[in-house]
């Protein structure tokens, strides 16, 4: 495997390679336009020695200068988010320190990670998100309460979470779904005060925990009967059941064995079935 190497400081420690570079691709590539895009979208700067040497089969350079240049202004703009930047992270419930997972590239590119437009939009997109209404719809979903509202917004924000936890968790058909599917335990719905619903929860979980055992049974069976279907001129009947010509005792066991297993699979797959029926 060919491996990358860097070629000066500023794109040394970079994660992959380039992908192989067109005769067009050589001549066309913006490399300035291709640093500014990386670095607006959080990537630090790539490593370019695969393009280096793919263009180099072809008697071209590669501009490194300019993508270093190009990525350093992207850079610029990635550490000053915008207002809007703001709200949208703050619609989607973002942590208020979440911004912070920025300053690895801000640090690398020498540049202060400034916040002076994000922060009044991030609190904007935050009275938005922090509503009772959206508090119900998280919790109507089994989602933990988020703890991302400032204190003024926090109260409303939790009432209609708690309300849709109350709407949630007395259902308890949604418990034994989501045993039976085999998902994580809803954060809405603490044990201790929604028993019933743990209750179901946990029967679901025991009939999914079931269905895999059993399937797990049934895979082994499958791959019993095709190590030994193919020996001693055995054959599959019509009703799924093996056969052979052969008298010998290896041939009858074997076709013993194979048969047994079969009766063993379908009484496996109709415990399946009858527990996938279960509600």
């Amino acid at each position: 495997m060919k491996r990358c190497i860097s070629f000066i400081p500023f794109i040394i420690g970079l994660t992959s390679c380039a992908s192989h570079l067109s005769l067009e691709q050589c001549q066309t590539m913006n490399w300035s336009n291709v640093g500014y895009q990386d670095a607006i979208i959080g990537k630090m700067p790539r490593d370019l020695s695969g393009a280096i040497n793919d263009c180099q089969k072809f008697n071209l350079t590669v501009n490194t200068e300019l993508y270093a240049k190009g990525w350093q202004n992207g850079a610029k703009q990635y550490c000053t988010p915008a207002r809007t930047t703001g709200i949208l992270d703050g619609e989607a419930g973002s942590p208020a320190n979440k911004i912070n997972e920025r300053m690895p590239l801000c640090d690398r590119a020498n540049i202060h990670l400034n916040l002076k437009n994000y922060r009044p939009g991030y609190h904007e997109g935050l009275r938005r998100y922090c509503t009772y209404e959206n508090g119900e719809n998280i919790a109507r979903q089994g989602l933990e309460l988020p703890d991302v509202c400032t204190p003024e917004l926090k109260n409303k924000f939790t009432q209609g979470w708690s309300s849709g936890a109350r709407e949630y968790c007395n259902q308890i058909a949604n418990a034994f779904a989501l045993g039976k599917a085999g998902q994580g335990y809803p954060g809405a719905c603490p044990e201790g005060l929604y028993v019933g619903f743990k209750s179901e929860y946990d029967r679901g979980m025991l009939i999914h925990n079931r269905i895999n055992s059993v399937q797990s049974r049934i895979n082994k069976i499958n791959d019993r009967i095709n190590e030994k279907k193919h020996s001693h001129s055995i054959h599959q009947n019509s009703d799924g059941f093996y056969s052979t010509t052969h008298q010998s005792k290896a041939a009858v066991d074997t076709v013993n064995e194979l048969n047994n297993l079969v009766r063993e699979r379908q009484h496996l797959e109709r415990e399946v079935f009858n527990l996938q029926a279960q509600r």
